[in-house]
């Protein structure tokens, strides 16, 4: 799989890969790392960047071993409230502080790209159960069919509306 990922890489003139494997779970942990050991290996020797989108509540990953495999590391900073959940902020200040604190002891900052979540979700009322939306339609239904007043969330400094 790596050596048709490369010559895909090199006959697409690309400058690297970004990988995002999700639900990874424990038994998976060091064969991960030694899949992004050879990728990133076989890559850098013919000058690609590696890099990995990576979910920030997953306990399974070795981010620190990862770390020396990749380029870059995007952590997905958002769903901390999602589909199957309570409704809530999709990233609230305070929780994103608290993610990159604890990946910062993991993964050295310059290695750090953020990811952050351009999406919304509608909560049907007293469920757990929501509708993915793009940040636009989010925006175009509270206009247009709540007549809905947008505002920021103080505490979690998330847009939001009812």
């Amino acid at each position: 799989m790596i050596n048709q990922i490369l010559r895909w890489l090199l006959t697409q003139k690309m400058q690297g890969i970004c990988i995002d494997f999700e639900e990874i779970q424990a038994a998976d942990r060091k064969d991960l790392v030694t899949f992004f050991h050879i990728l990133y290996t076989a890559l850098h020797s013919h000058g690609l960047l590696v890099t990995q989108q990576f979910e920030v509540e997953n306990d399974a990953l070795d981010l620190r071993s990862l770390a020396h495999y990749n380029d870059w590391m995007i952590p997905m900073c958002y769903d901390q409230h999602a589909g199957g959940s309570a409704a809530g902020p999709v990233a609230g200040v305070d929780w994103t502080a608290n993610v990159l604190s604890g990946i910062l002891k993991q993964v050295p900052a310059r290695k750090l790209v953020m990811g952050v979540g351009n999406h919304a979700y509608d909560w049907a009322e007293g469920s757990t159960k929501a509708e993915t939306m793009t940040y636009q339609s989010a925006i175009v239904r509270a206009k247009e069919n709540l007549e809905a007043t947008i505002h920021l969330d103080p505490e979690s400094l998330n847009p939001t509306y009812t």
